[in-house]
């Protein structure tokens, strides 16, 4: 029992390196060259102390002037900016949407079993579930596990087309 959970959880561990290593690669392309700046970046002016330098006193100050800060180059982010890679985006979106996929399949399935078997008690959907009701088959498992994972996938892909 032990051996399918495991394959199946190495196989979405590999799934997510990979798709996150093709949304990297994909990012990667996309780079500014050195040569181009970021328009906007804010800079602020630096004044130049003409005066000369001035003697320290005990306080680690100049006399006669206060420190002035260096100029300082602010970087700024704007998500309008950002350039998102279609699979990376399906990627992060079926991620996030499996957990909510996988007990929305639970509970729809759960609800199916019970109406199946004529309303019978020992088949309650999750919230009504006791120590005395039928454990799901190693089928019915596959088969909550695999509707679960298409609806995420489908999610993911389908808003990333629409974006």
């Amino acid at each position: 029992m032990r051996w399918p959970l495991l394959r199946c959880i190495a196989f979405l561990v590999i799934v997510f390196f990979v798709g996150s290593a093709f949304s990297f690669a994909q990012d990667m392309q996309e780079v500014l060259p050195e040569d181009q700046t970021n328009p906007t970046q804010e800079t602020i002016p630096q004044t130049e102390d003409t005066t000369g330098a001035f003697p320290q006193t005990e306080g680690g100050q100049a006399e006669g002037t206060q420190a002035k800060p260096p100029a300082v180059t602010l970087p700024s982010f704007s998500y309008k900016t950002t350039k998102e890679s279609m699979a990376g985006r399906a990627l992060i979106l079926s991620i996030g949407v499996f957990p909510f996929s996988y007990f929305y399949t639970g509970f729809v399935l759960d609800v199916t079993r019970f109406v199946s078997n004529n309303f019978d008690t020992a088949y309650a959907p999750w919230p009504f579930k006791t120590q005395n009701s039928v454990a799901l088959t190693n089928s019915e498992m596959w088969l909550k596990l695999g509707i679960s994972a298409g609806l995420s996938i489908g999610f993911g892909i389908l808003s990333a087309i629409l974006k």
